[in-house]
Order: C-alpha cells, then sequence, then structure tokens
C-alpha cells in the first residue's frame, strides 16, 4: 500500500533535511577550524608539544634555525604556515630553552665537543662551525621520526630552497660530504630510508680525505662515547 504524506508531513520533513545538513555544515566547519588552527596557526614551542600523533604520522615542521649547540644538533624557531613574525625579530629575540625544539639530525654522528670534562674529539670544533655556518638563521623544515632519551627530537631536517638555489639540501647529506658526520650505528639509529646515500657519501668523504678524515687513524664519535661511558 503506497503510503501518502501531507503537506504538513513534506513540510516537516524539509525542515529536518535542512537542520540536519545545518548541523553537519556546523561539524564540518568545526572540525576545518581546527585544522586550520593546527596547521596554519598554532606554533609547536617545544619538543614537550610534539604528540604521539605527530611522531607516528612523521609530521613536519619548518622555522628558523635560532642556534646551534654540537656538531649534530640545533635549536628551532617553528613558524606556521600563517606565521607573520619577521626574521629578524625572531633572530634578535632573547630565546630560552621552552621557545624552540631541540632537533637530533638523523642519521649521522659529528665528533664530540669537550662537555662533562671530557675533551674534545680531533675536528669537534671544525664540525660545530661547519653546522653553524650553513643552518643558523636559515630556514629548514624538519620531518619528526622519534623523541630521544635527551629530550629532543630526531629529524631529518632540510634546508629550504632559496631563489639562487631552487632546491632542498638535506642537512643530514651535507654534514656527511663535508667530512664532519659519520653513520649513526647505534641500536636506536633513525635514517628515514638514507642509509645507502650516506654510506655513499661517507666513503667519498673518506677517500677524498675530507674533514675528519684526514686524520690518519679516526676515532668515531660511538666509540668515544663507549669509551668514556666505560
Amino acid at each position: 500500500m503506497a503510503m501518502t504524506w501531507s503537506k504538513e508531513d513534506k513540510r516537516g520533513a524539509g525542515e529536518a533535511v535542512k537542520a540536519a545538513g545545518f548541523v553537519g555544515i556546523g561539524v564540518a566547519s568545526a572540525f576545518l577550524g581546527i585544522l586550520a588552527h593546527k596547521v596554519f596557526i598554532r606554533r609547536v614551542r617545544n619538543v614537550d608539544m610534539i604528540t604521539a600523533s605527530m611522531i607516528d604520522k612523521q609530521a613536519r615542521v619548518r622555522g628558523l634555525v635560532t642556534r646551534v649547540g654540537d656538531g649534530d644538533n640545533f635549536r628551532l624557531y617553528h613558524t606556521p604556515l600563517l606565521s607573520f613574525t619577521q626574521r629578524r625579530a625572531i633572530l634578535g629575540r632573547k630565546m630560552t630553552a621552552n621557545d624552540t625544539i631541540h632537533v637530533r639530525l638523523a642519521g649521522v654522528d659529528a665528533p664530540e665537543t669537550a662537555h662533562f670534562g671530557k675533551p674534545a674529539q680531533p675536528y669537534a670544533n671544525e664540525a660545530l662551525e661547519w653546522l653553524r655556518k650553513t643552518i643558523t638563521g636559515e630556514k629548514v623544515s624538519v620531518k619528526l621520526l622519534r623523541k630521544d632519551r635527551y629530550g629532543r627530537v630526531v629529524g631529518n631536517a632540510q634546508l629550504l630552497a632559496k631563489w639562487y638555489r631552487p632546491w632542498r639540501k638535506n642537512v643530514s647529506m651535507e654534514l656527511t660530504k663535508a667530512g664532519y658526520g659519520s653513520i649513526y650505528a647505534q641500536d636506536d639509529a633513525e635514517y628515514d630510508g638514507m642509509l645507502d646515500r650516506l654510506r655513499k657519501v661517507e666513503s667519498d668523504a673518506r677517500r677524498k680525505k675530507r674533514g675528519m678524515w684526514k686524520q690518519k687513524k679516526v676515532e668515531l664519535p660511538a666509540d668515544y662515547k663507549s669509551k668514556y661511558r666505560g
């Protein structure tokens, strides 16, 4: 038996559909608003703000390098896509540890500088100076891979393109190419698919005796750290 609809029924059904549509639009708008805030507006101030979800998704953060503390790590001031803070203002600001993301370069180990009463390795200061000159004040994109036990995020860092260099540069690769980085070979290593390329670049740096490979006998950073732990 066919069901008949009165005018009142049709009007009520139409209003219900409109109401459901408005609710759907409201929910979608709220979701998009939250997403836009996370992607375009919210600034990740430090490593504590990096969530497990961001690590799982291997999210990227970009910003300005404010300080280089060692040959294989640096501090990043995250600038969201809709950030209007000028480079000069960021670099001229006095930063605390809570204002920046502490990044450890993925896949590489630089010679250890002097700290905790331990002497510096040969070429440690040269590695530190190379990294400072290469990335301090530069725009960098970092792919988040994991957090380490020192409160840093291990990341695959790339120098963003410039008008005179319309391509990105992988910082771990460039450090190794210059002879100031060796492949990080411990159990918790993160390579992000770079291992084969890093091996080729390190082999070439060794052969051409660049950086720390100028020495007749090279003590790798991993062996140095193991010696002092023992």
